[in-house]
């Protein structure tokens, strides 16, 4: 028997292995960990590359898979703590309850089955508005709803947390918020994020989406800057013509992205790929590099559109 099928045997019995003993409650460990190490994917395949004898190849790889169980449950105990930092101000139980925290120090604390945030009493929205979001393990979209932010209540809330801070600053207001799986989640069990987002103010985004499905459109919000960061994620990104100039920065990491851009928004792209590809349809290029539609349409504002993409594929298209 080859090297190879003898290190894909021994990882294939040690996952087996695990699995087994979580299942039975004598161990564990946090799936949303287990899609962290994708990574070691990477490694593993460059071993493969590296000029020397099967047997010290063989070597690597075990400890590569050594490497990877110690990461597995070193961050799946990490995450157990996740109640005693910056997003709370005292002690709750992780797996019921989630917090938010106001700008001026109230806590609200809601079930695992009521998921829509509380944070909008008020009845004017701010101008502008930024939102740091990281969401693993789940289908993503973006939906216009009547407070700043919120999650929408649905089946799988109870297989999911979230974390969520806001602070007002004037006419400002910033979100943080993380959504992942509970460390007893099941592959089975389908996670659905639905994010209500208000249309009124100008956002900027960051989002930072692991092994993740997301249907993200933003055609109805006014957008002046996105950056994402995308790893082992299929992305569907819908931009509108509401706001006059957009930066859009896309880091891609074994992912699939695809964005529609309107007709009557020419765009600009820079981009830096390793082992990808770049499809640019319905658009023609300009002397200046830009690029507008193939018809013609006057345009009402720029898109500016930064990537950096490994081993990925990324799409361009109008609609």
């Amino acid at each position: 028997m080859k090297n190879n099928h003898v290190f894909t045997a021994i990882a294939l019995i040690t996952i087996g292995v695990l699995c087994l003993l979580r299942a039975f409650g004598i161990i564990a460990f946090s799936w949303w960990a287990l899609f962290r190490l994708w990574p070691l994917l990477l490694i593993w395949i460059g071993v493969k590359f590296i000029p020397m004898n099967d047997g010290l190849k063989l070597v690597f790889k075990i400890l590569i898979l050594i490497f990877g169980i110690f990461l597995l449950f070193y961050y799946s105990n990490s995450s157990r703590c996740c109640c005693h930092n910056r997003w709370v101000h005292k002690n709750f139980d992780c797996e019921k309850k989630f917090v938010v925290k106001t700008v001026d120090g109230e806590t609200f604390e809601y079930d695992e089955y009521f998921t829509k945030t509380k944070n909008d009493e008020e009845n004017i929205l701010p101008d502008g508005a930024k939102l740091n979001l990281s969401v693993s393990a789940g289908k993503l979209t973006f939906t216009p709803g009547e407070s700043l932010f919120a999650i929408e209540k649905n089946e799988s809330a109870r297989y999911f947390t979230a974390k969520i801070n806001k602070r007002t600053s004037g006419d400002n207001a910033q979100i943080t918020a993380e959504l992942s799986p509970k460390k007893d989640f099941a592959l089975s069990n389908k996670l659905y994020y639905n994010v209500l987002l208000s249309d009124v103010p100008v956002w900027e985004m960051a989002l930072d989406l692991n092994a993740t499905a997301s249907d993200i459109d933003l055609s109805t919000f006014k957008v002046r800057e996105l950056k994402v960061e995308a790893n082992a994620s299929a992305v569907d990104l819908k931009f509108g013509n509401l706001y006059e100039e957009v930066n859009v920065e896309i880091e891609s990491n074994a992912s699939a992205i695809k964005l529609m851009l309107p007709k009557d928004m020419k765009f600009t792209v820079s981009k830096d790929n390793t082992l990808s590809s770049m499809n640019i349809s319905g658009f023609k290029k300009q002397s200046d590099g830009s690029y507008i539609s193939e018809k013609g349409i006057e345009t009402v504002g720029t898109i500016h559109i930064t990537v950096d993409a490994n081993v990925s594929s990324v799409e361009v298209r109008r609609y």
